[in-house]
């Protein structure tokens, strides 16, 4: 499965929006066309660089690069899928790779960091796969439902920073 990746527009924002089904750890998303477009526009004013997840000419899902701080030459990446059938089948993987060359090769970023729920067992396949190492847990940060999940902080460098990687943090 190959993802391309588009420059992130306001009608790709909504297609998206339009069908995202939040996976199980989250809460349900019902669309809002007005809040989409403040969504749009508080991306593009904080200076995010968004990108839609393009397969088979249909957007199914959103990939961001934000806080991006060229001075200290790093930035965070996130990712959403539209539903289940996107979902665990390397289209992320795809998209993922395809940012970090972006912010690697034309941003010139040095490290890049991601966070992900402990549950969120793909995502952490998905980001030890790509060279992301977990440098940080912390337990029960994030209210999901009437429960708590652990999140956990990653961080890649650039494949020709000197090798300074964190210590790994303790995964189930």
């Amino acid at each position: 499965m190959s993802a391309l990746l588009r420059p992130l527009t306001r009608p790709a924002l909504h297609a998206f929006r339009q069908r995202y089904v939040p996976d199980a750890l989250e809460p349900p998303y019902p669309y809002d066309a007005a809040a989409v477009d403040a969504e749009f526009d508080a991306a593009r004013e904080a200076g995010h660089v968004g990108f839609a997840v393009f397969l088979d000419g249909e957007v199914v899902g959103v990939l961001t690069l934000r806080g991006i701080d060229r001075q200290k030459g790093r930035c965070t990446l996130g990712i959403l899928l539209a539903d289940e059938r996107c979902r665990g089948r390397g289209l992320g993987r795809a998209a993922c790779e395809q940012a970090l060359a972006y912010a690697f090769d034309t941003l010139g970023m040095r490290a890049v960091y991601a966070e992900t729920l402990g549950g969120n067992a793909r995502m952490r396949r998905v980001l030890e796969r790509l060279g992301f190492v977990c440098y940080l847990r912390m337990e029960e940060a994030v209210a999901i439902g009437t429960g708590r999940e652990d999140l956990l902080c990653f961080r890649r460098l650039r494949p020709s920073a000197p090798d300074a990687r964190p210590e790994p943090c303790p995964l189930p």
